[in-house]
């Protein structure tokens, strides 16, 4: 008989395979898988490397589960929940705020840093990195216990027995406390606008029957559709309050027509006919053009007085017509 052949395995990208899978060889996953993996990292691209140890990197207010997270492969957290609240960690370390740069630590009980225009609060965390001269402080997780002044905060930490502080090589300087947001604007009184003339009557205050009219429902409707009972979505006359209200009289006749644009917003009807445009009442003779005669449609509304035309106010100063 020949000798066998040994070829080793270079593919473990199946990971550590289970019991029931010892013994089958027929199976892919058996050549890129292990039969034990302790304290192992795989790779991949099909290799595996040894876990790297631990270390001590921060201490949670209380109990707590870690959750992985990974934003994109260059981008692993890990996320720390307590009891209301969240904390990420990269790295090897926590998440905190902007690193900035240290100008001075005493050696005392508490110990004082020194750190211009800091912004901390009492109860909040920090992190001593790149400290020279007292390295024993690097990478530890204080609470500040106090506030001095803008430069300066203890914290839970006796440094007595620590060296000397020498300097800080990393961190942002400030020269100044952070510009506040500026308040937000004053918000101007509603104004109340001016009552609805009270002259006119039934005669030519219309729409053309083509006019889209708003339907309490969101939806619109042809003037020329609209009947006695339908329920309309527009203001009140003098409360300019939105709501729904019933049609009580319909009427439909020719005469003349003019054509008018309010901001981009076309309305056929009548010249007399009102328009509330930009803060005031506004007849669409006064922003159109004569456009011969058409059918147009005299729309009464129960107490409103007003209907929603092609997105326009329109109002309808008349009796009811029978």
């Amino acid at each position: 008989m020949g000798a066998g052949v040994n070829l080793g395995q270079v593919n473990f990208s199946k990971g550590v395979l289970s019991k029931d899978l010892h013994a089958r060889v027929d199976v892919a996953s058996y050549s890129a898988g292990l039969k034990q993996g302790v304290n192992i990292v795989l790779i991949k691209r099909g290799g595996f490397q040894n876990r790297q140890g631990t270390r001590f990197v921060y201490k949670l207010p209380g109990p707590g589960r870690l959750f992985p997270f990974t934003f994109s492969l260059d981008q692993p957290y890990a996320l720390a929940f307590t009891q209301g609240a969240m904390r990420p960690a990269a790295f090897g370390g926590m998440v905190l705020e902007e690193h900035l740069q240290i100008t001075d630590i005493t050696r005392a009980n508490p110990a004082r840093v020194t750190i211009p225009y800091h912004g901390y609060s009492v109860g909040d965390q920090f992190i001593a990195r790149d400290v020279e001269g007292m390295g024993q402080i690097n990478e530890r997780i204080l609470t500040i216990l106090s506030i001095v002044d803008e430069h300066n905060f203890t914290v839970d930490l006796d440094t007595t027995s620590y060296g000397v502080f020498t300097g800080s090589g990393g961190g942002t300087l400030r020269v100044a406390d952070p510009v506040p947001p500026p308040p937000d604007p004053p918000v101007p009184p509603p104004v109340t606008p001016p009552p609805p003339p009270v002259t006119g009557g039934g005669g030519n205050y219309c729409v053309t029957t083509d006019t889209p009219i708003l339907m309490a429902d969101g939806g619109e409707k042809p003037a020329g559709m609209i009947a006695i009972g339908d329920m309309v979505r527009t203001r009140h006359e003098e409360t300019m309050v939105l709501g729904a209200f019933r049609v009580t009289a319909v009427e439909i006749v020719e005469d003349e027509v003019w054509i008018a644009d309010f901001g981009g917003r076309k309305l056929r009807g009548t010249g007399n006919h009102r328009v509330w445009w930009q803060g005031a009442w506004h007849v669409v003779a006064n922003y159109g053009v004569p456009d011969g005669r058409s059918m147009v449609v005299r729309i009464s509304t129960e107490r409103a007085r007003t209907y929603i035309s092609n997105g326009l106010l329109s109002h309808n100063i008349k009796p009811n017509i029978p």
